[in-house]
């Protein structure tokens, strides 16, 4: 059960909980979804709105996806290592990663997430892009994630809503 929170109450929570354990990045709805674990997100406030960005290369499964809903949802989890360690090491190409790691969509106000998460955030694209050669400024970072590899995409989000896991 989950109870609705501002996305000020969280936000640096889910930064912090981002950096040191990840979150799985959830895109579709109930009937045709994928996740993928992810350690690199943006929150703020662009375009006087709340908003999270995600970032998705174009050869991960998840990326499909992400071009054809235009929501997706970040889910949270406390103390699941062993659920971001298989979501990030299998591709839902190969495998039904709901049912590998005993996961559970729920219906959050028309957005999907997963019952096992400890927070939630929905957001609506309002914006997306690919990281481009021509735009790094450091090219040590271009060279160091990007020279034998396609660019991530980045999705910015409008945050919708926001939920807590009620104990």
């Amino acid at each position: 059960m989950f109870e609705k929170v501002s996305f000020k109450e969280i936000q640096n929570i889910a930064l912090e909980k981002l950096g040191t354990e990840g979150a799985l990045l959830l895109v579709g709805n109930k009937e045709k979804h994928n996740n993928m674990t992810i350690g690199w997100a943006t929150s703020g406030i662009l375009w006087s709105k709340p908003v999270v960005i995600s970032y998705v290369k174009p050869t991960r499964y998840t990326y499909d996806f992400c071009n054809e809903f235009d929501t997706f949802t970040i889910c949270y989890f406390d103390n699941q290592k062993n659920i971001l360690k298989e979501c990030g090491t299998k591709s839902g190409r190969d495998v039904n990663k709901d049912d590998l790691c005993n996961l559970h969509v729920v219906d959050l106000d028309g957005e999907i997430a997963y019952e096992e998460a400890s927070l939630v955030i929905t957001a609506r694209k309002i914006y997306q892009d690919d990281f481009k050669k021509d735009n790094f400024l450091d090219m040590k970072i271009y060279e160091k994630r990007y020279m034998d590899d396609l660019p991530h995409r980045f999705y910015v989000g409008e945050v919708l809503n926001v939920y807590k896991k009620i104990n």
